[in-house]
Formats: C-alpha cells, sequence, structure tokens
C-alpha cells in the first residue's frame, strides 16, 4: 500500500468488525539495521495515512500518504 518506500513493511493487519475509517494498521522500519519507525492506517476505501511519531497530545492530526 505504499509503494516506493525505502523502508521494509510489516504485514498489513486488518482488525475484526473494524470501522471504516480505521480498517488496518502496519508499520515499517529498516530491515537490517536500527532505524525510525512509522505507524501507518488505511480506511476502508484504501486511502493511507501516517501517524505522527512524536505526539505531544493525547490526539493528533495523521498525515495522507499521497500514493503513486
Amino acid at each position: 500500500m505504499t509503494n516506493n518506500s525505502e523502508m521494509n513493511h510489516t504485514y498489513v493487519r486488518r482488525a475484526l468488525h473494524a470501522h471504516p475509517d480505521f480498517f488496518a494498521i502496519w508499520a515499517d522500519g529498516h530491515g537490517r539495521k536500527p532505524s525510525h519507525s512509522h505507524l501507518y492506517f488505511s480506511n476502508a476505501a484504501g486511502d493511507v495515512f501516517q501517524l505522527p511519531r512524536n505526539m505531544t497530545s493525547e490526539t493528533a492530526k495523521p498525515t495522507r500518504v499521497e500514493l503513486k
């Protein structure tokens, strides 16, 4: 779902009885050395969002990932 990424992505996990706005979740990272990771989620329509790495409050607005 995130083509052309420099990082490896874990298997996408879909929740049972998921809400259409939060349908699947996964992470990325470098497969062979320590690296930062990002968390991603998608909605049922296939739109992909990246959660912020650092959060300063209980909620934060995700960034939409533009797929190429």
